[in-house]
Protein backbone atom coordinates (compact mmCIF):
# COMPACT_ATOMS: atom_id res chain seq x y z
CA UNK A 1 0.00 0.00 0.00
CA UNK A 2 2.92 2.30 0.67
CA UNK A 3 3.97 2.07 -2.98
CA UNK A 4 0.40 2.85 -4.09
CA UNK A 5 0.53 6.00 -1.96
CA UNK A 6 3.86 6.92 -3.57
CA UNK A 7 2.25 6.51 -6.99
CA UNK A 8 -0.63 8.76 -5.89
CA UNK A 9 1.86 11.41 -4.79
CA UNK A 10 3.59 11.13 -8.16
CA UNK A 11 0.21 11.73 -9.83
CA UNK A 12 -0.41 14.77 -7.67
CA UNK A 13 3.01 16.23 -8.46
CA UNK A 14 2.26 15.74 -12.17
CA UNK A 15 -1.00 17.72 -11.78
CA UNK A 16 -3.11 14.59 -12.19
CA UNK A 17 -5.84 13.21 -9.94
CA UNK A 18 -3.82 11.76 -7.03
CA UNK A 19 -4.47 8.05 -7.32
CA UNK A 20 -2.05 5.14 -7.42
CA UNK A 21 -2.20 1.36 -7.39
CA UNK A 22 -0.05 -1.74 -7.28
CA UNK A 23 -0.68 -5.36 -8.23
CA UNK A 24 0.86 -7.98 -5.94
CA UNK A 25 1.44 -11.67 -6.64
CA UNK A 26 2.93 -13.96 -3.99
CA UNK A 27 3.88 -10.94 -1.87
CA UNK A 28 5.83 -9.39 -4.74
CA UNK A 29 4.82 -6.21 -6.53
CA UNK A 30 4.38 -7.12 -10.20
CA UNK A 31 2.70 -3.98 -11.52
CA UNK A 32 1.99 -0.38 -10.65
CA UNK A 33 0.21 2.59 -12.11
CA UNK A 34 -0.94 6.14 -11.56
CA UNK A 35 -3.48 8.38 -13.21
CA UNK A 36 -2.45 9.80 -16.58
CA UNK A 37 -5.70 11.40 -17.64
CA UNK A 38 -5.44 15.19 -17.55
CA UNK A 39 -2.18 15.94 -19.36
CA UNK A 40 -2.67 13.60 -22.35
CA UNK A 41 -6.43 14.35 -22.31
CA UNK A 42 -7.18 10.64 -22.42
CA UNK A 43 -10.07 9.50 -20.24
CA UNK A 44 -8.98 5.86 -20.41
CA UNK A 45 -5.67 6.27 -18.58
CA UNK A 46 -6.99 5.54 -15.10
CA UNK A 47 -4.59 4.14 -12.55
CA UNK A 48 -5.75 0.55 -12.82
CA UNK A 49 -5.73 0.49 -16.62
CA UNK A 50 -2.21 1.94 -16.76
CA UNK A 51 -1.02 -0.82 -14.42
CA UNK A 52 -2.86 -3.54 -16.37
CA UNK A 53 -1.33 -2.32 -19.64
CA UNK A 54 2.13 -2.58 -18.08
CA UNK A 55 1.38 -6.12 -16.90
CA UNK A 56 0.29 -7.09 -20.42
CA UNK A 57 3.54 -5.64 -21.81
CA UNK A 58 5.58 -8.08 -19.69
CA UNK A 59 3.35 -11.03 -20.55
CA UNK A 60 1.19 -11.22 -17.41
CA UNK A 61 -2.44 -11.84 -18.31
CA UNK A 62 -3.83 -13.90 -15.42
CA UNK A 63 -5.01 -11.76 -12.52
CA UNK A 64 -6.87 -14.42 -10.51
CA UNK A 65 -4.20 -14.82 -7.82
CA UNK A 66 -3.26 -11.15 -7.57
CA UNK A 67 -4.16 -8.54 -5.03
CA UNK A 68 -4.83 -4.96 -6.08
CA UNK A 69 -4.00 -2.13 -3.70
CA UNK A 70 -5.43 1.20 -4.80
CA UNK A 71 -5.46 4.49 -2.93
CA UNK A 72 -9.00 5.46 -3.94
CA UNK A 73 -11.64 4.13 -6.27
CA UNK A 74 -12.58 7.21 -8.26
CA UNK A 75 -15.13 5.67 -10.60
CA UNK A 76 -18.08 3.34 -10.07
CA UNK A 77 -16.94 1.29 -13.06
CA UNK A 78 -13.74 0.29 -11.28
CA UNK A 79 -15.39 -0.13 -7.90
CA UNK A 80 -17.47 -2.96 -9.32
CA UNK A 81 -14.64 -4.59 -11.30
Amino acid sequence: MRKALEMAEESYLANEVPEGCVFVLDREMVGQGRNRIIIPKNGTRYTELVAIDRLFQVGIQDFKQMQLYVTVVSCITYASA
